[in-house]
C-alpha cells in the first residue's frame, strides 16, 4: 500500500502543478516559471517536522468550489441564454469509462482526512463516522452541483478544454477570482500531501534497506527535509515535460486511485467484521472487478478517451 500511495501521490502532484500553471498562464503568460515557483514554494513549507498548522489553511479548498460554483451558476443566468449550447442527458457513453476514472480521482484528491482525523476532539465511532459521510456526501453534492452548471453553460464544448476555467476570458473579475483562489488552494495542497507520503517513505525505507544495512550511508541525507524536497521536485520537473492534464488524471483514477478506493475497503470490511465470510468474499470479488474494468478504461481498453 506504501509502494501504490507514494506513486500515486507523484502523479496527483503532477496535475496540482498542471492545475497551477494552467490557472495562472493568462497572468503572467510563462508555464514553466509557474511551475518552478509553485514547487519552490512547495520545497519550502514540505521541511517542517509536522504538518503543524499548514493543515487549517487546506479548508480554502471547499470554499474555492463553492466560490466556483456560484460564479459559473451567476454567469450562466446572466449569460448562459445566449449560447447556443447542444445539452443531453446521455451524450456519449462511450466516454462515460473515463469519465468514471477522472470521478474517481476527484472523490480522492482531497487526501487531508489524515490531518482532520488527527485534530479531530474526541473522535468517537459516532463522531468519525458523521464525519466521514458527511463530509462524503457534501464533496459529492458540490462536484455535482459545478459539473451540472459548466455543462448547462458548455455542454459538450468542455471536453475541448483542459478545465471549465479556460472557457471564460480574463474580463470577468470573478473568474479572475477563481483562478487565483484555485492556484493558491493547489499551491497549499502540494506541500499537504507530501507529509504522509513522507512517512509512507521513510518507512520503506527502514523496512528494505536501513534494518537490513544496506546503503546506510545515505541514511543522513534521508530525513524529512531531503525527502520532502525530493517529494515535490520530482513532479515539478515531470509536470515541465508532460502537460496533458486529462490523461495524467484518467490515468491515476482508473489504476492507483481504483485500488485504494474499491478493494483496500473491502479488506477494512473483513477485519472489522470478521464474522461475516461469505460478504466480505463478494465485496473483494465485485471489487477486484470494478478496479479492473477501470484500470482498463485507463489506458484505453474500453471506451473513448475524455
Amino acid at each position: 500500500m506504501d509502494v501504490v500511495l507514494l506513486c500515486h501521490n507523484q502523479l496527483a502532484l503532477v496535475v496540482y502543478h498542471l492545475f497551477v500553471a494552467q490557472s495562472l498562464e493568462p497572468f503572467l503568460n510563462h508555464r514553466i516559471c509557474i511551475i518552478l515557483g509553485t514547487g519552490s514554494l512547495g520545497c519550502y513549507l514540505s521541511t517542517s517536522p509536522t504538518v503543524t498548522s499548514l493543515s487549517r489553511l487546506a479548508n480554502i479548498s471547499p470554499f474555492v468550489l463553492v466560490f466556483l460554483m456560484c460564479a459559473i451558476a451567476g454567469d450562466y443566468v446572466w449569460n448562459g441564454a445566449g449560447r447556443d449550447v447542444d445539452i443531453a442527458a446521455v451524450h456519449d457513453l462511450e466516454k462515460a469509462p473515463a469519465a468514471i476514472c477522472i470521478s474517481v480521482f476527484a472523490f480522492f484528491w482531497h487526501t487531508n482526512c489524515v490531518a482532520v482525523v488527527r485534530e479531530l476532539r474526541h473522535p468517537t465511532p459516532p463522531r468519525l463516522c458523521a464525519l466521514a459521510y458527511g463530509s462524503a456526501f457534501t464533496l459529492g453534492l458540490l462536484y455535482f452541483l459545478l459539473a451540472l452548471a459548466g455543462y448547462a453553460s458548455w455542454g459538450p464544448q468542455l471536453l475541448r478544454v483542459p478545465t471549465i476555467l479556460s472557457m471564460y476570458s480574463l474580463s470577468s473579475l470573478a473568474f479572475d477570482v477563481a483562478r487565483v483562489l484555485l492556484a493558491i488552494s493547489l499551491a497549499i495542497a502540494i506541500p499537504l500531501n507530501v507529509y504522509p507520503i513522507r512517512e509512507s517513505v521513510q518507512n520503506l525505507l527502514e523496512r528494505f534497506l536501513w534494518k537490513r544495512r544496506r546503503l546506510t550511508f545515505l541514511q543522513p541525507y534521508c530525513q524529512h527535509k531531503t525527502l520532502g524536497c525530493l517529494l515535490v521536485m520530482i513532479p515539478m520537473f515531470t509536470s515541465i515535460f508532460f502537460d496533458n492534464v486529462v490523461q495524467v488524471i484518467t490515468i491515476i483514477g482508473g489504476s492507483l486511485v481504483s485500488l485504494m478506493m474499491i478493494p483496500f475497503p473491502s479488506l477494512v470490511f473483513r477485519l472489522a467484521f470478521p464474522n461475516y465470510p461469505l460478504i466480505w468474499r463478494v465485496l473483494f470479488i465485485c471489487s477486484i472487478l470494478l478496479t479492473t474494468f477501470l484500470a482498463s478504461a485507463s489506458v484505453g481498453c474500453f471506451g473513448k478517451p475524455v
